[in-house]
């Protein structure tokens, strides 16, 4: 996974996400009832409408949050919080650094 969108071939980090391992990471660590309520409907599939000149055109949301946005590294530390204490054997490492991630195995 990358988060380099301006480079070639990287896929957006934002674009692979899995909304419940979000919310799993919310309720694991003690979020308050009112704030995780705002993420699940932050985390629901939904659809983007733009208007102009009697045109409407309709996209499905597919990304987490815009890469820069203020949540976005929120998010991501959320999902990334029980990677680093994975079950992994004594071959394998965990690298985390903001958005990107390596597990290395040998």
């Amino acid at each position: 996974m990358c988060g380099h969108n301006d480079r070639p071939g990287c896929k957006g980090a934002y674009d692979a996400d899995f909304w419940p391992s979000n919310l799993n990471g919310l309720k694991k660590l003690s979020c308050p009832m009112k704030l995780y309520n705002i993420n699940k409907e932050h985390f629901s599939p939904r659809i983007n409408v733009i208007t102009t000149n009697n045109v409407s055109i309709k996209r499905r949301v597919t990304k987490l949050c815009p890469k820069g946005s203020y949540c976005g590294s929120g998010f991501w530390v959320v999902l990334y919080n029980s990677i680093p204490n994975m079950d992994l054997t004594r071959h394998s490492k965990t690298i985390a650094f903001d958005d990107d991630l390596i597990i290395l195995t040998r």
